[in-house]
């Protein structure tokens, strides 16, 4: 996998609002996207959506950004993923 192939865009806040409207414009160019929120099952049910409708692939975080543990521990599980953020959104 190239650089670019492995790059993703963090969608914060995809459950609802501007998050979720990013998340689809994202999905809509066919990148692969990381949506955090600390509402899981609406940030679930978009990400099966997206991945149906566009074929990208999603992984869901369920995190409180205002955590500075929560984040580290964030960054932590991207990357043992192998999941490199290029888009913080």
């Amino acid at each position: 996998m190239t650089a670019k192939e492995n790059s993703w865009v963090l969608v914060t806040g995809a459950s609802g609002g501007f998050g979720e409207e990013f998340a689809r414009q994202y999905a809509a160019q066919g990148r692969p996207l990381v949506l955090v929120a600390r509402r899981l099952e609406k940030l679930q049910t978009l990400a099966s959506e997206l991945h149906e409708r566009y074929n990208v692939d999603v992984v869901v975080e369920q995190v409180d950004l205002s955590s500075i543990t929560a984040v580290v521990e964030l960054h932590k599980r991207l990357r043992e993923r192998g999941i490199t953020i290029d888009v913080l959104n």
